[in-house]
């Protein structure tokens, strides 16, 4: 009855908690970035189409916390303003006093990071490869409204934007999906 649960239902969050701890300082820090998904908080799921709403809200609830922590931590590192909307992720998600936690960067201290949000993942063709389309997919900054999209294509448009966009996309929340 609770939908699909992950144990321990913290194991994003914590992970990149951990990964951003022993990480190597030297500077610049590495570019670091994380795939969340589409609907995580509360002001993203207005984003989404309403059928999805059922989804995030009951079958994925608790993973979606999870992510939710993950990008709360990247939001705090990279010293970005946190959408108070969206509330604090719960202790039992990010661990009592996680932003004191040792060798944690401090806010703004990450300076090129990206929280990626694609729409609903399948394993679809890469269509940014295939020539069959001008623009495979839309990404932008904040929300981009639709369904799916192949994880193909984010991993196409992660290398693209590391490589090729860094100056338009890094230090952003960015979201993509299919036209």
């Amino acid at each position: 009855m609770k939908g699909f649960v992950i144990t321990p239902q913290n194991l994003v969050t914590q992970c990149l908690l951990n990964v951003l701890c022993e990480m190597p300082k030297n500077n610049p820090l590495p570019k670091v970035i994380t795939l969340s998904t589409s609907g995580v908080s509360p002001s993203s799921r207005s984003q989404v189409p309403l059928l999805l709403n059922v989804f995030y809200g009951y079958l994925i609830s608790q993973p979606l916390q999870d992510k939710l922590g993950m990008e709360r931590v990247m939001f705090h590192c990279a010293g970005w303003n946190w959408n108070p909307k969206d509330g604090e992720p719960q202790e039992d998600i990010m661990g009592a006093a996680w932003q004191k936690r040792d060798r944690l960067p401090a806010p703004g201290q990450l300076k090129n990071a990206m929280v990626l949000r694609p729409a609903v993942l399948n394993d679809g063709e890469c269509v940014a490869d295939s020539g069959k389309a001008d623009r495979p997919y839309r990404a932008g900054e904040g929300e981009v409204k639709g369904w799916s999209i192949s994880r193909k294509d984010v991993a196409h448009f992660i290398f693209d934007a590391v490589t090729n966009h860094w100056d338009k996309y890094g230090n952003k929340q960015v979201s993509i999906a299919y036209w």
